[in-house]
């Protein structure tokens, strides 16, 4: 019997789903089809008559660790990111309001991290990280885009310094997702490269599903590397839970995110910001993750899924834009 025969291939997918139809009381059919939202679902098999083609490596499962901190006292933030730092942070994010010194960073080794400065649209995150290229001279990290798009040019920074266009809500659904990707083209014709700081979708699917299409669409319509994605909690997705209840929904999400080719996670929700015990918690996810799944030892696992790659080619044909698909006549 040769198994590369469609016909038998056929027969023995009809054979598989005759049993697993019977052992589900004749539901396999519904359970077999994943839904998205209303007008989004894929299935979760395919098979060799699928038009589904994929879209090859696009993870490495490496990922940094990071967290929120908003721009305060310098004293009590200086100690704070040096008492994490020693705890397992490895990448800071530091939410700044007004033209600050730059006294938070005493004793912080900044060739030994990233440091990404965020603001809520006052460009007040790029002028810090000028003073602080200024200061310090190299240093790894990024700053906020102004809310218009209208930024400092990128190339008065160091060359690991990256511009950052920040999502506020975890728009997961595909409508959404052309307006996305034209942002995001939008900044990497200007700025050659810049990281999406976007809020993780509780949806696993629906959110690996976006990291992975705008990962292909950037690297095939602007080149290698141009394109990183750090992702980070939403406060309202943890409203009415208990905080161990929150650390196994913030387990699941990291998943879907380092699978899916996010290249940093924070995983605290604001709630629980002031917290260490709880930051330090939701750090250990990351660490747990690293060191004992042995995840960042693997290569895309999610390539040549036919569920992930369903829905990824989903959203490239809505956004409408080139390149255009493996199978496109």
């Amino acid at each position: 019997m040769d198994l590369k025969d469609s016909s038998v291939q056929s027969d023995l997918f009809s054979q598989w789903f005759a049993r697993a139809d019977k052992e589900l009381k004749g539901d396999a059919k519904n359970l077999q089809n994943i839904h998205l939202g209303e007008d989004w679902q894929t299935k979760a098999l395919g098979i060799s008559n699928d038009a589904v083609a994929s879209l090859g490596e696009l993870s490495t499962n490496e990922w940094s660790i990071g967290d929120d901190y908003m721009k305060g006292d310098d004293g009590v933030l200086n100690r704070t990111l040096l008492e994490d730092l020693m705890t397992g942070l490895e990448s800071p994010t530091v939410w700044v309001q007004k033209e600050n010194s730059l006294d938070f960073l005493e004793e912080v080794s900044l060739p030994h991290i990233q440091l990404h400065l965020r603001d809520e649209g006052g460009g007040f995150s790029q002028q810090l990280a000028q003073k602080l290229s200024q200061t310090h001279g190299v240093w790894s990290g990024s700053y906020s885009l102004t809310r218009d798009g209208i930024g400092t040019d990128s190339d008065i920074f160091p060359e690991n310094v990256w511009p950052a266009l920040v999502l506020e809500k975890a728009q997961g659904g595909k409508p959404s997702f052309a307006s996305t990707w034209s942002a995001v083209s939008n900044m990497l014709n200007k700025y050659g490269r810049i990281i999406l700081d976007r809020p993780i979708d509780l949806d696993f699917y629906r959110n690996a599903s976006w990291n992975r299409a705008l990962l292909y669409l950037a690297k095939k319509t602007f080149g290698e590397q141009c394109l990183i994605i750090h992702q980070y909690v939403l406060d309202k997705d943890f409203e009415g839970i208990r905080q161990e209840d929150a650390l196994i929904r913030s387990s699941a999400m990291a998943l879907s995110s380092i699978l899916s080719g996010a290249r940093l996670l924070r995983l605290c929700p604001m709630r629980w910001r002031n917290d260490a015990n709880f930051r330090r918690l939701a750090r250990n996810i990351q660490l747990l993750l690293r060191y004992e799944s042995n995840l960042s030892q693997w290569p895309d696992i999610l390539k040549g899924s036919h569920t992930v790659d369903a829905l990824v080619w989903d959203l490239i044909r809505i956004a409408n834009t080139k390149p255009s698909l493996p199978n496109d006549k």
